[in-house]
């Protein structure tokens, strides 16, 4: 098999800033502007507008599937950890979140979790001895089972580090 990388839907983005930017207008519209909850809701309006705004714009891939690794950029935790070498995953569920929202949960071994633990600040680390990956076809255009079928289908055949290797020559 060979690397596929995955790109953010224009559409799906765009709709998503258009939302945050109705709901804060509505709310500018019926709450008072002095009190302190407008001032603390519109502050974090804004600051979502931002940053689905700049996200609007990039293009890079946010999801990268290759014989040796997954390099997620579709969650906070997964940008910060880098690619994961497929022998570090130990298990992929499906998950299901409230009742309509779908996801994919990597779990990645101790020693993933130590490295990303090393990679923040310390009052902030947790003794979580798992890493977890959380995946979403939210931001692409894929179905949910589809994107499952792939992750799923890469990680079992590329988890045994010598398959990865052999697959190379």
């Amino acid at each position: 098999m060979q690397t596929i990388e995955l790109f953010p839907n224009f559409k799906k983005r765009l709709i998503l800033l258009t939302i945050i930017l109705l709901v804060g207008l509505t709310v500018t519209v019926l709450v008072p502007i002095t009190s302190a909850a407008f001032i603390l809701y519109m502050g974090l309006t804004v600051a979502a507008f931002c940053y689905c705004f700049i996200r609007l714009f990039n293009r890079k891939a946010v999801l990268r599937l290759s014989p040796s690794c997954i390099d997620s950029r579709m969650s906070i935790n997964a940008e910060k950890m880098g690619p994961i070498p497929w022998s570090e995953i130990t298990s992929i569920e499906d998950r299901r979140h409230f009742w309509f929202i779908k996801g994919i949960e990597l779990h990645a071994s101790e020693a993933i979790a130590e490295q990303y633990q090393s990679r923040i600040h310390k009052k902030y680390r947790s003794s979580r001895k798992t890493f977890l990956i959380n995946l979403s076809n939210e931001e692409i255009s894929m179905s949910h089972e589809k994107l499952l079928n792939l992750v799923e289908t890469y990680w079992k055949h590329y988890r045994n580090a010598e398959n990865a290797h052999t697959d190379h020559e």
